[in-house]
């Protein structure tokens, strides 16, 4: 028999833990069941047909030789790839970290408690959105999508940049998700219906009745939010762009 290379073991008062890091497998063994192992492994008579050498050759850490375990390997290997090429391959754009929501839980604020007013030009999405078609063209077969997210993308200041995104997506027949708070999507509404074909959704979060939401969601200037972006969903559904609520829960 032969031992995985791809063993971690943790030594225990009373045995081991092992961690096949092949397979995933994890297993408490007693001193007993590893003294077992290790005489299995030397080669001692009267033990190979212990119950528990075929659980552990079935659970990825004994093999026949080392030839089995690279043939099991490349297997894997295999698999992952073949499970990696359906799968899709997000691009997302933060045009800019600043946000005109004050929500008491963002863990995007620096340490001062403002946020990055740096923001995207068109000239940095141009090169963003070359580089990720010149990965497109090097795996065709793969499925991709663009994603918009923040702070806001959807800030007024925004309005050239996300224009832009958007264009190359209907342009490259790329599907796009934006996150946005909602509150500016009136003033979006026009590029929005423009290129409605392409948004797979707008994501918007309301995190509970309007009092729980408004407390903890407010404008910079402190006043509530959620009448502004229930009117958004409104908004965007009768266009026809599909509308994804999300809520952020702690307690």
């Amino acid at each position: 028999m032969y031992l995985t290379k791809r063993l971690v073991r943790y030594k225990q008062a009373d045995g081991e833990i092992w961690l096949n890091t092949l397979t995933g497998a994890v297993d408490r063994l007693s001193d007993e069941e590893v003294s077992l192992v290790d005489r299995t492994l030397g080669r001692e008579s009267g033990v190979s047909d212990s119950p528990l050498l075929g659980q552990l050759e079935s659970r990825g850490y004994l093999y026949p030789d080392e030839v089995s375990e690279k043939t099991a390997f490349e297997r894997l290997v295999d698999e992952h790839q073949q499970e990696d090429r359906g799968r899709n391959t997000n691009l997302i754009i933060c045009p800019t970290y600043t946000c005109n929501l004050r929500c008491v839980y963002c863990f995007e604020r620096q340490p001062h408690g403002h946020f990055s007013r740096k923001a995207m030009d068109l000239i940095s999405v141009s090169r963003a959105l070359a580089a990720f078609k010149r990965i497109r063209e090097k795996e065709p077969d793969r499925r991709y999508s663009l994603g918009l997210f923040g702070g806001e993308p959807l800030l007024l200041a925004n309005h050239d940049v996300v224009h832009r995104i958007l264009a190359h997506a209907k342009a490259e027949s790329l599907p796009l998700m934006i996150v946005s708070n909602g509150v500016n999507v009136p003033g979006y509404i026009s590029i929005l219906d423009e290129f409605a074909s392409s948004i797979m959704a707008v994501q918007l979060t309301i995190d509970g009745p309007e009092d729980v939401h408004d407390e903890r969601r407010p404008a910079a200037g402190g006043h509530g939010t959620f009448q502004a972006v229930a009117a958004a969903a409104d908004l965007l559904l009768d266009r026809g762009i599909k509308v994804v609520l999300r809520a952020n829960v702690d307690r």
